[in-house]
């Protein structure tokens, strides 16, 4: 019998979003503008380990995050899309929370995304409700 030859398909190479290197010095936002994160030293941020401990995972923890940049009608509407949509734990790192524009917490792109892929998944009946 003669050996099979799986037909090679050229692999087109993904379209990158950033140009590397980056054409400007990255720099973190400062955390200590963000109520929960407003006594962290440098070295503390820069810990993973410290980074993994105050993880947040539920809305009070965002809330004391980020104090009174979560609005009341954010934190309900978070609330409400927690309970009718989630399908696991939230989890977020301070790094990550660090990089939210607080000033407009409503239209965090991330956010956006996930509420427009859950709705879509959830039409097409590929989620259940949590």
């Amino acid at each position: 019998m003669g050996k099979s030859v799986a037909r090679q398909v050229p692999k087109k190479a993904a379209e990158q979003p950033f140009q590397y290197p980056l054409e400007r010095e990255y720099v973190e936002p400062d955390w200590t503008r963000l109520p929960g994160y407003h006594g962290v030293s440098r070295a503390q941020w820069e810990d993973a380990t410290w980074q993994r401990k105050n993880t947040v995972k539920n809305l009070a923890e965002l809330k004391q995050a980020l104090g009174e940049f979560l609005t009341d009608a954010l934190a309900q509407d978070l609330e409400r899309d927690i309970r009718e949509r989630a399908t696991m734990s939230m989890l977020i790192t301070p790094h990550m929370i660090n990089t939210m524009d607080e000033e407009n917490l409503q239209e965090y792109p991330l956010r956006r995304f996930l509420r427009d892929l859950t709705r879509r998944r959830l039409a097409q009946g590929c989620l259940r409700h949590a």
